[in-house]
């Protein structure tokens, strides 16, 4: 039990057997969103499980990370406000879930996917399996992944290339709030002061403010990416 969760966990690094594991499971299940679609879409009373399911779960997700930060009087405004592009998406992700709304829907899946999938792949993450905050950190990242594809595929929610420029303007909104935060705590949200310590793709973006500027073209092709197939679609139609 101290081992999952006391704050002296066993250090995480990159492409070790859990992280590979964990990223296997999370693309398993993105899989089986897909294979079990038309199932789920025609089944109210699981669709409905679902939705109640993942909206529970992140309320109890920030409550339990919450209460394990206070509890082991590691709490600092500085580091552990819910500020970074992962944590809005993720607040976004309860909102979408119970609203459908289709604006919410396209800055999840653009930013979302796209923080997460940057998140997971180079983790800023200080505990390995099978700590607390290891299951925090992956659970919480697949649940933005999985819910965005789960609206795309149960209730066919789509995106154009005009969301992609909405999702570009919330982006570089939210970031300049959340530099303006940054100045005022003297904090690093969304790694606008400097990168990450851990690694990440932002070491190969320059230095401070250029990967920012690079960071925000790199940002606009991906979503250019996340859209092709939406673009396949409509063409096929």
């Amino acid at each position: 039990m101290e081992n999952f969760i006391s704050p002296q966990g066993k250090e995480f690094y990159f492409y070790s057997y859990s992280h590979v594991a964990a990223l296997i499971i999370i693309i398993v299940f993105c899989f089986l969103i897909f294979l079990f679609r038309n199932f789920i879409k025609n089944n109210r009373l699981l669709k409905n499980i679902y939705n109640a399911s993942i909206s529970v779960f992140i309320m109890i997700h920030y409550f339990i990370y919450f209460f394990w930060l206070i509890f082991f009087d590691l709490f600092d405004y500085q580091y552990y406000l819910p500020l970074h592009l992962c944590d809005i998406t993720f607040v976004l992700t309860f909102f979408m879930i119970i609203t459908k709304n289709d604006f919410i829907f396209e800055i999840v899946y653009f930013l979302g996917i796209g923080g997460a999938v940057q998140a997971l792949l180079t983790p800023s993450l200080g505990y390995d399996y099978p700590h607390l905050m290891f299951f925090h950190f992956f659970l919480g990242h697949s649940v933005v992944i999985w819910s965005s594809l789960y609206m795309i595929f149960v209730y066919d929610k789509k995106v154009t290339f005009f969301s992609i420029i909405r999702a570009m303007i919330f982006l570089n909104v939210i970031g300049l709030i959340i530099l303006t935060i940054n100045f005022f705590l003297k904090s690093n949200y969304m790694f606008l002061i400097e990168k990450p310590y851990s690694g990440s793709l932002l070491d190969l973006m320059g230095p401070w403010p250029v990967y920012l500027i690079v960071s925000d073209i790199f940002a606009f092709v991906f979503f250019l990416i996340l859209y092709l197939p939406f673009l396949k679609f409509k063409k096929l139609k």
